[in-house]
């Protein structure tokens, strides 16, 4: 779908995830998760987090979500290692960026926008985009303000909120692109 060489020696490739990178994403979430999720504040534990790394973020389940009707996962390589990866699907009034993880390492290096982009692609830009973003990840937050998302000061839908089987719950905020404030 999309190549291109950031530096003199590595070339960013993205493409359409195909069933056999289900298990690198799965990896990739678990990872990321571990490294940007756990909070004492909120409650939120690595024994959390492995746990629905185990169930609802398994290879099976991706295996399942990937070349979904209405849905799209994209993923970026570097040198032909799977190093990220956004899943998007397309809804009735709007379109929806479900996850996007990139290794820690390779965070900063302007990935997660080539991949917000190809979501954006895909969705198209009639409709509004949103997504959910844990409250603490001031990171992500600030990424996705610098593509033209704000917060849409919507309440989570019941369905959509991560709650451990600890009880603690993944404390998010939506955050919405509307088609004149994309700033890819």
């Amino acid at each position: 779908m999309f190549s291109k060489n950031t530096d003199k020696e590595t070339v960013l490739e993205v493409a359409e995830a195909v069933h056999t990178d289900a298990d690198i994403i799965a990896e990739i979430q678990k990872i990321v998760c571990l490294d940007t999720y756990p909070n004492a504040t909120f409650g939120i534990t690595k024994e959390d987090l492995l746990e629905r790394a185990a169930t609802v973020t398994s290879a099976e389940k991706w295996k399942e979500v990937i070349g979904k009707k209405d849905a799209k996962t994209f993923v970026a390589k570097v040198d032909d290692q799977v190093v990220g990866f956004c899943f998007c699907k397309k809804e009735e009034e709007q379109g929806r960026i479900g996850s996007i993880y990139i290794l820690p390492t390779q965070q900063g290096k302007g990935i997660g926008q080539i991949l917000v982009h190809a979501a954006i692609t895909y969705l198209g830009s009639e409709k509004p985009i949103v997504l959910e973003v844990v409250v603490y990840n001031t990171n992500a937050i600030g990424f996705y303000k610098k593509l033209g998302f704000v917060e849409s000061g919507a309440a989570i839908k019941p369905e959509q909120t991560v709650v451990f089987k600890s009880g603690s719950i993944l404390p998010e905020i939506e955050m919405v692109l509307h088609p004149e404030q994309s700033g890819i």
